[in-house]
């Protein structure tokens, strides 16, 4: 991330969150114990007989992200559907077959271009246009998208789905969202998907692990 960058983030509420350092999570069986410990109303992780509250101000003192007076506005099948055809098309003109092609090369594991869905974007695919922008509006977007969908609010697609990119794209909201709030109530949602999973071979682990961890 170039200096240019860096100083959009700041001015749009996200000095502190630039402080935060994680390179991975290495070690699954922690994250599956502290899983299994999670409980809601309230969310916490309780360990014997001791437990440690998950709130806003927990995720505040973590990732230092804005905790604006907005929440994420709710949205409907018919307007993610158009969200994601907008992010399709712009994706697609800023030359993401492109990426794919010099992606290939590199990879070749990697899918083709003409192997995705009609409307699919890879996570991927934002990480590359965050990274080789200067501060313009569509690379920060394309940050705050990879932060919502690969930190914040983890699923087990590896694409960007269509409000992602409603809550990213006008960037100057972002900071107007009360984020840590929605951390918190992203992670109780999806206690209940773990439960169902957690007896399986290979559980899906989903909601902000990171915040977990630290």
């Amino acid at each position: 991330m170039d200096n240019a960058m860096k100083d959009k983030l700041k001015d749009l509420g996200f000095e502190d969150f630039l402080g935060f350092s994680l390179n991975a999570i290495e070690d699954r069986s922690l994250v599956i114990f502290i899983m299994d410990h999670l409980k809601v109303d309230p969310l916490r992780i309780a360990v014997e007989g001791r437990e440690l509250p998950i709130t806003p101000h927990v995720v505040k003192s973590v990732f230092g992200i804005p905790n604006g007076p907005n929440t994420l506005p709710v949205v409907s099948g018919i307007e993610r559907n158009n969200h994601q055809i907008e992010l399709r098309c712009i994706c697609d003109e800023k030359g993401m077959e492109k990426l794919h092609d010099e992606r290939q090369l590199q990879k070749p594991n990697t899918r083709g271009y003409s192997d995705l869905k009609p409307n699919e974007v890879p996570r991927w695919v934002i990480e590359e246009f965050a990274k080789h922008g200067h501060g313009d509006d569509w690379s920060i977007t394309c940050f705050f998208m990879a932060l919502f969908d690969g930190l914040l609010f983890p699923t087990t697609s590896l694409s960007i789905t269509g409000d992602t990119y409603f809550y990213c794209k006008n960037i100057n909201d972002v900071c107007k969202f009360d984020l840590c709030s929605a951390v918190v109530d992203d992670l109780a949602n999806k206690v209940p998907k773990w439960k169902k999973s957690s007896s399986s071979n290979s559980p899906s682990v989903q909601g902000c692990v990171a915040l977990l961890l630290v």
